[in-house]
């Protein structure tokens, strides 16, 4: 909800349909992934709903990613992160 500045989100919403763009798809990744979990931005485009995201049980156990996985995007700037978003495929 913080990503697309809402108090609340149904577990049923479409992340993109709510106004979200492949630039705040990737700060999302980031955020879920420094939790302990391993989703990739291909995940969101696929299953843009937190419900249906919930059914691929990304979470990560001890010693399945290597300590720099969490910080990946998270040492990026926003400028970065905007070219990062470029490169993904755009939605019609």
């Amino acid at each position: 909800h913080q990503t697309l500045n809402r108090s609340k989100i149904d577990v049923t919403a479409n992340f993109f349909a709510l106004g979200g763009d492949s630039l705040m798809a990737i700060k999302l990744i980031s955020s879920i992934n420094r939790s302990g979990y391993n989703y990739s931005i291909t995940d969101l485009f696929e299953t843009p709903t937190i419900s249906e995201m919930a059914l691929l049980n990304r979470k990560a156990g001890p010693g399945k990613l290597p300590p720099e996985h969490n910080k990946r995007f998270s040492q990026l700037d926003n400028s970065q992160l905007a070219k990062l978003a470029e490169k993904l495929p755009k939605l019609k």
